[in-house]
């Protein structure tokens, strides 16, 4: 997971069994599941969707990009923060790393699209203030 939600997952030997395959089960005061890519809502176990981590009250969850807020609009859904890693969930809740998302929610891709032409309409700018 990325360096927005810092250690929310994990093993240890002396207090987990450790499980093939597995990343671990959520660390203590930190709320994980897997969720729809669309809807962010939880799914099943046995199902591969984008690990989220519950953001409020959470003290090491990222508040946004910095001067970003396009990009920080689609990091966010239903109260998870989207960590744009694909996973599953046991029965357990020990949960196991699928790969990374390669196509962005509707949400996620209207916001790089529009914080994309921002960059490009300065950068334009900017040339033309140059010539």
């Amino acid at each position: 997971m990325g360096s927005e939600a810092l250690l929310t997952i994990g093993e240890c030997g002396a207090v987990l069994e450790s499980k093939k395959g597995m990343m671990g089960k959520p660390i203590p005061g930190h709320e994980v599941d897997v969720v729809d890519t669309e809807t962010a809502e939880p799914l099943k176990p046995g199902e591969v969707g984008e690990i989220a981590v519950r953001h409020e009250r959470n003290p090491i969850i990222f508040n946004g990009y910095w001067n970003k807020p396009e990009l920080t609009e689609g990091k966010f859904a239903n109260e998870w923060l989207l960590t744009e890693d694909l996973g599953k969930k046991d029965e357990v809740g020990y949960i196991s790393f699928q790969g990374r998302r390669t196509t962005p929610s509707s949400a996620r891709a209207t916001a790089l699209a529009r914080w994309n032409w921002k960059r490009r309409s300065r950068t334009m700018r900017r040339s033309q203030t140059l010539a």
